[in-house]
């Protein structure tokens, strides 16, 4: 009984020191809500809100893009999407114009940020651009460009582009020297000292592909993982809780697989290929965004059914998902009757936007209180049983 109670007590106490921890570190914004998803689909060139009760709405239509890119489609091809949410501004990729673009979420409009062109002018050598993941830290951009094998940031005022790590210098930490392809997904490091990105398996050589950490300050790559597993990494990653690497491996040679990697480099499986084919009901395909919530629920737009999928939270502190939970969020269908499309194509990224639900946070102290009242009633419910 007595080993029962400090279990459950240092859980009550390990989770309210992380939160608190969080509401200590986090700016204002940064507060736990239930947030719109902004979900790509490639078919359609919209960017669709879902909000958390599943209403769905065109956030960003392509007409729209169109209006600011002057091309005769948007696509979202391996595209990746980060929304601003201290300024209300949704930054994302197409694979038509090659253009990064911004939606502005106080008028609405979308307006480029670089160009192709940009992108070309600053990398040298360099005749075309294809940016695709997008991520932000401290008012600049930075942008995977498969094309020329780079790590790029933009200025998001003025979008002015400079390289920050080129195809050579990934090269001189590549596994066995390498050719890289840097056209994997792409996040900022929880410390916000670091850039992950990743590069995808050499065919030519059956040898893995690899994730690395930028430095932001100097641009110098570090080979952080090279599993034998990594078959391919030309997808999304993102970041648990914890900030721990969450990657997803789209088929190749070890199958349709989500990963985990620590900043340590240390890798273990999240989502098995078993796993997601028993949910999905068949073959899956990792082509689309991956995500967590502000709550550590984590979300899947699986390219194969063009459904989207949710799996609750385990352990917030541990960044661990429930595997046993994974359920349908929002159908290809869902999406598609209710605008009249004749399908759905979810082969770029997603994101959390706009708070929806903002919930009631206690002071720091009534936090501590809460979880230890909620810690006797659950012990004073197991006397009465």
């Amino acid at each position: 009984m007595f080993n029962n109670i400090s279990k459950n007590l240092g859980k009550v106490v390990g989770a309210t020191v992380v939160f608190l921890g969080m509401m200590v570190s986090a700016p204002a914004w940064a507060v736990p809500v239930e947030r719109d998803l902004y979900v790509t689909d490639s078919q359609s060139g919209n960017i669709f809100a879902i909000t958390p009760t599943k209403a769905i709405t065109i956030l960003v239509s392509e007409a729209d893009i169109l209006a600011a890119t002057g091309a005769t489609t948007a696509r979202f091809t391996d595209n990746g999407v980060y929304y601003d949410q201290a300024n209300d501004k949704l930054y994302f990729t197409d694979s038509e114009s090659d253009a990064v673009l911004v939606w502005d979420g106080a008028t609405g409009i979308v307006s480029v940020v670089a160009s192709a062109a940009d992108i070309e002018a600053a990398v040298p050598g360099n005749d075309s651009a294809s940016p695709e993941h997008i991520t932000l830290r401290d008012g600049m951009l930075y942008v995977t460009d498969p094309r020329s094998d780079t790590l790029l940031k933009i200025d998001a005022a003025t979008g002015v582009v400079t390289v920050v790590t080129d195809e050579v210098t990934f090269e001189g930490v590549a596994p066995d020297g390498l050719d890289v392809d840097i056209e994997s997904g792409i996040a900022v490091s929880p410390d916000g000292t670091k850039i992950y990105v990743a590069h995808d398996e050499d065919r030519s050589s059956d040898t893995a592909g690899a994730i690395y950490e930028v430095d932001l300050l100097t641009g110098t790559p570090t080979l952080l993982s090279d599993d034998s597993r990594f078959s391919d990494l030309d997808v999304f990653l993102t970041l648990a809780p914890n900030g721990d690497i969450i990657i997803a491996n789209d088929a190749g040679s070890t199958g349709d697989q989500i990963f985990r990697v620590t900043p340590g480099g240390v890798v273990s499986g999240f989502l098995s290929e078993l796993e997601l084919e028993g949910l999905v009901g068949g073959d899956v395909n990792l082509e689309g965004g991956i995500i967590f919530d502000d709550f550590g629920n984590f979300y899947v737009a699986e390219e194969n059914t063009d459904n989207i999928y949710r799996w609750l939270v385990d352990d917030f502190s541990a960044g661990t998902i429930d595997v046993s939970s994974g359920a349908l969020f929002v159908s290809e269908n869902d999406v598609a009757s209710l605008f009249g499309l004749t399908g759905i194509d979810y082969e770029g990224g997603i994101t959390f936007g706009r708070a929806s639900i903002q919930h009631d946070v206690p002071e720091p102290a009534s936090m501590a209180l809460l979880g230890f009242g909620l810690l006797g009633l659950g012990l004073a419910r197991r006397r009465r049983h």
